[in-house]
């Protein structure tokens, strides 16, 4: 299993990127910025990306989100309680004094409980409101267990 985490944009938000070796299907986790830095690491490991995954929508964690689907046509998935965050995405931006474009509307909500499945790996989805209505951490089990959570 990949997995690579690396800080990206002004707000040095983690980003991770998780593959499956065998079928090369991969998740991005959090593509806050540096779109170009996540699709050169994509494409070194001969990736498929299956879902661009979300914990929350502030600005710092969804800005990139746009440019990796566009290039990848990559699902995007967030938990329903920060889709009002997710679609005033130009506001975030303006309180900071950045010009970002328009978000890509989300594909799916994400749901506590729920299972991503990549390849052979798959996470599951805990819904922890509190830093957004809308915050979710993904566990992954890959002989430990991995917690992977926003700020």
């Amino acid at each position: 299993m990949l997995y690579e985490t690396f800080p990206v944009g002004p707000f040095m938000c983690n980003c991770t990127i998780i593959g499956d070796d065998a079928t090369k299907d991969a998740i991005i986790i959090d593509p806050g910025d540096e779109a170009e830095r996540i699709l050169d690491i994509v494409r070194a490991n001969d990736l498929t990306v299956k879902y661009l995954v979300h914990t929350h929508a502030h600005m710092d964690h969804i800005t990139g989100t746009r440019r990796l689907k566009e290039e990848t046509g990559a699902e995007i998935l967030l938990h329903s309680g920060d889709a009002w965050l997710y679609e005033n995405l130009q506001t975030q931006a303006s309180m900071f004094g950045f010009n970002v474009q328009d978000p890509l509307p989300v594909d799916r909500y994400l749901e506590d409980g729920e299972t991503i499945v990549f390849g052979a790996a798959e996470t599951s989805v805990v819904h922890t409101p509190g830093h957004s209505p809308g915050s979710v951490c993904f566990r992954l089990e890959d002989g430990k267990d991995i917690v992977f959570s926003g700020d």
